[in-house]
């Protein structure tokens, strides 16, 4: 009697200890989505594992036997993650940008009101300066008297029947004396311009010109 009872627990812990509770076994973790070292919590009547749990995260699932993972998915799934930070990171810094550029346009802006009226100062001194310039003779212009005078002149050139001299860098010019230009045409001298040079009254205007040295 003693022998069958004996017998009887020899089975009953020959029988727990075949049993797969607590030990190891591999499947797919759905929170961590890898196949992990899980240890079995419960087994079915087929002495098959039910529930286990993660040894790396520590929930408790149902057996799910070993699944294909996609590694690409997973590394596409973190490229695409560390893509929107990225994303969120150059937006940061983008926004930043624009409001960094848009204070600096604003001190601009703020520093162009002085640069356009320096601007406007300068464009008005050079004017003034311009008009302050004394052009050459050979560049001005006959005025309403030089055009009165020079009439005046070849009216009475013509009473008086003087024949011109033809102008050339040879013709020794006093003041007095009448020229014919090839280009200004008919010319009177009226005054010294300097060493060898008179000043001639042309329908033009009045011209500076060389002439010859008096002997």
């Amino acid at each position: 009697m003693s022998f069958s009872s004996q017998g009887n627990s020899f089975l009953a812990g020959m029988k727990k200890s075949q049993s797969l509770v607590g030990r190891d076994v591999v499947c797919f973790c759905g929170k961590c989505r890898l196949n992990l070292s899980h240890t079995i919590v419960t087994t079915s009547g087929k002495d098959k594992p039910e529930r286990v749990q993660c040894n790396t995260c520590k929930s408790e699932h149902a057996f799910k036997g070993v699944k294909a993972v996609d590694e690409n998915r997973n590394n596409s799934k973190g490229d695409s993650s560390m893509a929107e930070r990225d994303e969120e990171v150059d937006l940061d810094l983008d926004s930043g940008g624009k409001a960094l550029l848009g204070e600096a346009a604003v001190k601009k802006k703020t520093k162009a009101k002085p640069k356009a009226k320096k601007t406007k100062e300068d464009s008005d001194t050079k004017a003034s300066s311009k008009s302050g310039i004394i052009l050459p003779l050979s560049m001005l212009s006959a005025s309403s008297e030089d055009k009165q005078l020079f009439s005046d002149k070849r009216a009475a050139l013509k009473a008086s029947k003087v024949v011109p001299k033809d102008y050339n860098i040879k013709t020794v010019l006093a003041v007095g004396d009448v020229v014919n230009h090839k280009t200004f045409g008919l010319g009177f001298v009226m005054a010294p311009g300097g060493l060898n040079k008179v000043e001639i009254l042309f329908e033009a205007g009045r011209k500076l010109l060389v002439t010859a040295p008096k002997s």
